[in-house]
């Protein structure tokens, strides 16, 4: 059904705007992909009502402009029609994030939550943004919209102490600092840095030498767009402990920096919260060099890697 919605677009019009040619069309599965003449862009359905267009290759200024109209009028015209629920921008990586702002379309609001997110897709290695077409609510998983994150266990080795916070949203239990990829971080440890002095309301001096090591992550259950994946980061910090926390009300219940003997002590609670396997493990990880083995141990849904 889908092959057919998008064989009564005129997706001709797609490819002749940039490259003053027809698309090649070739078999897909079960239909049919429309390619570019040079094999840098497919556009393909999706079972779930969406339209992908895959970027293979890196542009010009000048055809990036040209490709960004093009996937604003395929947006106006499968709304119009409503062929499709959500369009797709797929970008094989490594792909510098200054591609993706060069060809989404500026009514792509990146983090807005339904219509629009980037995410990353660890199992087919591709940074994805959709964009949400219908008045209908968007029926993406919200783990499809935070498929990659970091997560930071900030160490102060001199004072033995690791920070812990408690989200409002998840007040029952001890989490490490952390949240999803920003398009605006170089990196998923860049992510779990920024969060972690977010969270704890204090700032780490730019002139201290910070060196992260990715000790483990935590795999939340799939879905059908992508695998959600938070990696943890150990930043090693001497006497960070020492700053005082002051983490957003809003956002953050409690904020601490905990001592290790409390956490490895820990019978899976430590002062009214619960502590998981990912905290305990992940520092038992850092504090003896190890990180990024076999799977360890599932806890409450995650599969934990450390």
């Amino acid at each position: 059904m889908q092959y057919d919605a998008l064989a009564s677009v005129p997706i001709n019009k797609f490819f002749l705007k940039i490259y003053q040619e027809e698309p090649t069309v070739s078999p897909y599965r079960k239909g049919i992909r429309y390619g570019a003449p040079d094999a840098s862009i497919n556009i393909t359905p999706d079972p779930y009502g969406g339209c992908h267009i895959d970027v293979m290759a890196a542009f010009s200024k000048k055809q990036g402009e040209l490709i960004k109209e093009a996937i604003e009028d395929l947006s106006k015209i499968f709304k119009e029609t409503k062929a499709f629920n959500s369009i797709w921008l797929n970008f094989s990586l490594p792909c510098p994030l200054s591609t993706i702002g060069m060809i989404a379309p500026d009514s792509f609001v990146i983090g807005t939550p339904g219509k629009c997110d980037l995410i990353y897709d660890r199992q087919e290695n591709k940074m994805r943004v959709w964009s949400w077409l219908t008045d209908k609510v968007c029926t993406i998983p919200s783990g499809a919209t935070h498929s990659v994150g970091g997560a930071a266990l900030i160490i102060d080795e001199i004072e033995r102490k690791i920070l812990l916070v408690v989200n409002k949203d998840r007040i029952h239990s001890w989490n490490l600092p952390g949240g999803s990829f920003d398009p605006s971080d170089l990196s998923p440890s860049f992510t779990a840095l920024r969060e972690a002095q977010e969270e704890g309301g204090f700032q780490i001096e730019k002139s201290s030498n910070i060196e992260p090591r990715l000790i483990g992550q935590m795999q939340f259950p799939q879905n059908q767009f992508a695998a959600a994946i938070s990696q943890i980061w150990a930043f090693f910090l001497d006497n960070i402990s020492l700053k005082t926390l002051n983490p957003p009300q809003d956002e953050i219940e409690r904020a601490e920096w905990i001592t290790f003997d409390e956490v490895l002590r820990s019978d899976g609670t430590l002062k009214g919260y619960k502590l998981g396997l990912e905290i305990i493990e992940s520092l038992k990880a850092a504090t003896e060099g190890r990180g990024c083995q076999e799977q360890k141990q599932k806890n409450d849904g995650m599969i934990i890697h450390v």
